[in-house]
């Protein structure tokens, strides 16, 4: 009985190994034979195996040679009564014109032992790479002028009055947005108090830091030039902020109402750009002249008609 059940188990074994094999498939196709210089070839190798096997593919860049391998994309398993069906894929690129065979390779299939059970010869495959066709009997042409698009005034001009109107509403909305966050006192000052009512302000504030006192005799007309500058500004509607001073006497011959305080202002400024610029260190008295002058300008140039007005505290 022993030597029955061992020389069936040896049959098996030898069915086994001769049926499983057989069932082992393989072969190479592209999606197509003909390629233009450049174009991806998508090389597929397609393997049909029992589960028992495993499979050896050789390094298919090494076989195939006169192309570029560009990636090669996971393989796609499936499996099936006992059949595992897998594809792999691999992207080449030609840049030369050729046409060239793409050599069979061998597939091993092994045992999970190890055991080379059979090795299978992949077909091989013909393709062809080619540049684009030109026609040597036409004459060569010359570069294309640049093609002009046309000016639709009517379009951009409304594009840009949008742009326009929406910077304006966004500015009086931001405006509005800011004054709603002011606080109410502030909001007052702002709108009832005359600029000459703020300059003659800041200019007692200014006084009240001693700052020429103290050396600091550059800070003191800087600011006290300010002052002035900025209730130019506010009163007359000329940027003295961001004028020298020579084109801030110029802007005060256009008003007639500065004449009076012409020579006063000229004589004011001519004082603090030597401070400012020539860096003339000037006597106590010149420094308290300055604040005199400054407070003579506001108050000789306070309109008529808000003479009456009282600060809002």
């Amino acid at each position: 009985m022993v030597k029955k059940a061992a020389a069936l188990i040896a049959i098996l074994f030898i069915l086994t190994t001769r049926i499983l094999p057989q069932e082992a498939e393989a072969r190479v196709f592209t999606d197509s034979t003909s390629y233009l210089v450049g174009d991806n070839i998508n090389y597929f190798i397609e393997l049909k195996y029992p589960e028992s096997l495993t499979v050896q593919i050789p390094p298919v860049a090494d076989s195939v040679r006169f192309i570029d391998l560009i990636s090669v994309k996971p393989p796609v398993n499936n499996i099936s009564e006992g059949m595992i069906r897998s594809v792999f894929q691999y992207v080449f690129a030609g840049y030369d014109s050729a046409t060239a065979v793409i050599p069979s390779m061998p597939i091993v299939f092994s045992s999970a032992d190890g055991k080379v059970i059979k090795e299978l010869k992949t077909n091989e495959l013909l393709i062809q790479i080619r540049t684009l066709e030109v026609n040597t009997q036409n004459d060569i042409l010359d570069v294309k002028a640049p093609i002009k698009i046309p000016l639709d005034l009517v379009f951009w001009g409304s594009i840009l009055l949008a742009i326009i109107l929406l910077s304006l509403a966004g500015y009086y909305f931001y405006k509005r947005y800011r004054l709603s966050k002011m606080p109410l006192e502030s909001r007052q000052e702002m709108i009832l108090i005359p600029p000459h009512k703020v300059a003659l302000k800041e200019l007692d504030e200014l006084d009240n830091k001693k700052l020429w006192q103290q050396g600091k005799v550059k800070d003191y007309h800087s600011e006290i030039t300010g002052i002035i500058r900025k209730y130019f500004e506010k009163s007359f509607g000329f940027a003295a902020l961001e004028m020298p001073s020579s084109e801030v006497m110029d802007s005060m011959r256009k008003l007639p109402q500065l004449n009076v305080i012409f020579d006063l202002t000229r004589s004011f400024f001519e004082n603090a750009d030597l401070v400012k610029f020539a860096k003339f260190q000037p006597l106590a008295s010149v420094n308290e002249e300055m604040m005199k002058q400054a407070e003579s300008i506001v108050r000789s140039t306070i309109p008529e008609e808000k003479a009456g007005v009282s600060d809002v505290q």
